[in-house]
C-alpha cells in the first residue's frame, strides 16, 4: 500500500500537480456534483426520481434537477410530466446532503387527468 501511494505521489509530482492540488480538485468536483437515482416505477403511470446535491444547500438545485430529469424522461417517450409530490430536504452538517424526491405521473398529451392533479410540496426542517 505504501509503495502504491508513493508511486502515485511521485507520478503526480512529476506532472507538476502536487498532491495538495490534486486533493483540492477532487474536493471541488465533489462539491459541484450531485446524484440521481434515475426514474423508477412507483405505480400505474406513476414514477419517482430522487436527486441529491453535495454541500450545505437547501435542496433547491436537487429539486430543479429532479423536475428537469423527469420532464426530459417523459418528453423522450412523447408523454407529459405531471408532478404529484415533491419532498425537499436541506443539507445538515455532518448529517446528510441536500436533496429532493419527485413523484410524478407520465400521461399522454390531452389526458383529462393532467388538469386534476394538484402538486403537494413538502420541505423537511
Amino acid at each position: 500500500m505504501r509503495v502504491l501511494w508513493r508511486l502515485q505521489w511521485e507520478r503526480l509530482d512529476a506532472r507538476g500537480l502536487g498532491m495538495k492540488r490534486f486533493v483540492q480538485a477532487c474536493g471541488l468536483a465533489l462539491i459541484l456534483t450531485g446524484c440521481s437515482t434515475g426514474v423508477v416505477p412507483a405505480g400505474p403511470q406513476t414514477y419517482m426520481i430522487s436527486t441529491t446535491e453535495v454541500g450545505l444547500t437547501n435542496g433547491g438545485r436537487a429539486k430543479a434537477a429532479a423536475y428537469q430529469k423527469a420532464d426530459a424522461w417523459c418528453r423522450q417517450r412523447g408523454l407529459v410530466m405531471v408532478p404529484m409530490t415533491v419532498d425537499q430536504h436541506p443539507a445538515r452538517p455532518f448529517g446528510r446532503y441536500g436533496g429532493a424526491e419527485l413523484k410524478f405521473k407520465a400521461l399522454k398529451p390531452g389526458d383529462p387527468e393532467i388538469s386534476t392533479i394538484k402538486v403537494v410540496e413538502r420541505m423537511d426542517d
